[in-house]
């Protein structure tokens, strides 16, 4: 299988914004991270400060040019989009993202759903009526909760793509949608709803797809490692240009780390997640 890449973030061509309620000239800038993690080695492959106001859509374009043709992109509900997922489908890339909360999914075979010539109209009932209906045509039942839909084109285009861009996307695109149920140990039982562009069952089965979304978990350590073990939950300088260079100084010193656990796991024959980033740091 090819290297998986996950990723989290908060993405405009704004400075980072200062924080919500304090004067001009004072405070610090409050910057929202966009970063790309390799899955397996938890190197930070890319990492931009960007406007705290943002969203994560309107930016994740930068990273694309950094996966490789075949990769999987893995992310949580801020970047599940069909546009999403059609730019990753014209860069040969595969998309795995939890679904967005305000997109219904039904698993109901030949069940309705929103006509793409109607969507957006109508008043009242019937336009709140509409929305409730999934967004895919259904095409073909892979198992209990795990269908492949049709997606078409949104008529409205994003704000942060142009018209030239988003005339080449598709119309339509085949993705694959699937729920299952997360179980711990004093956790909390919750449901998850997957969409995805793996579209093979027997290649990707079910229980794989769910191994592959618990690979996104990691990221939350990662970014734990670095506000926390590294200290970069504060940052000290108050100009745009200062706290990009401590996110490289960050980054960089995170990055080393990695590599020294890298050596350690290959030393012990395991793998990198069962190396400690704070015993490194420490040691």
């Amino acid at each position: 299988m090819a290297p998986i890449r996950s990723r989290r973030t908060r993405p405009t061509r704004r400075r980072p914004s200062a924080s919500p309620g304090c004067q001009k000239g004072c405070g610090f800038l409050a910057p929202k991270l966009l970063g790309l993690f390799d899955a397996f080695s938890g190197l930070l492959v890319q990492v931009l400060g960007l406007p705290l106001f943002t969203h994560e859509q309107s930016r994740v374009w930068l990273l694309h040019p950094l996966l490789d043709v075949g990769d999987l992109l893995v992310g949580d509900r801020g970047f599940c989009s069909l546009v999403h997922l059609a730019v990753l489908c014209l860069r040969t890339v595969q998309g795995l993202f939890r679904m967005h909360q305000r997109q219904h999914v039904d698993f109901r075979p030949h069940r309705k759903h929103q006509s793409r010539h109607r969507r957006g109209k109508g008043r009242g009932s019937q336009k709140s009526k509409s929305r409730r209906l999934p967004r895919g045509q259904f095409v073909k039942r892979l198992g209990k909760h795990d269908q492949t839909v049709e997606r078409f084109k949104p008529r409205g285009k994003p704000k942060w793509m142009s018209k030239k861009q988003y005339s080449i996307l598709p119309d339509s695109l085949l993705v694959r949608e699937l729920r299952f149920t997360l179980c711990g140990k004093g956790r909390p039982t919750r449901c998850i709803t997957i969409s995805t562009t793996l579209l093979g069952p027997a290649l990707y089965p079910k229980e794989k797809i769910a191994e592959l979304y618990g690979v996104r978990w990691g990221v939350e350590t990662h970014f734990a490692e670095l506000k926390t073990a590294l200290k970069m939950r504060k940052l000290k300088s108050k100009t745009a240009q200062g706290v990009l260079k401590e996110l490289a100084v960050y980054a960089q010193v995170y990055n080393l780390v990695h590599l020294v656990m890298l050596e350690g796991a290959r030393q012990q024959w395991v793998t990198p997640d069962r190396i400690s980033f704070i015993a490194t740091v420490a040691g």
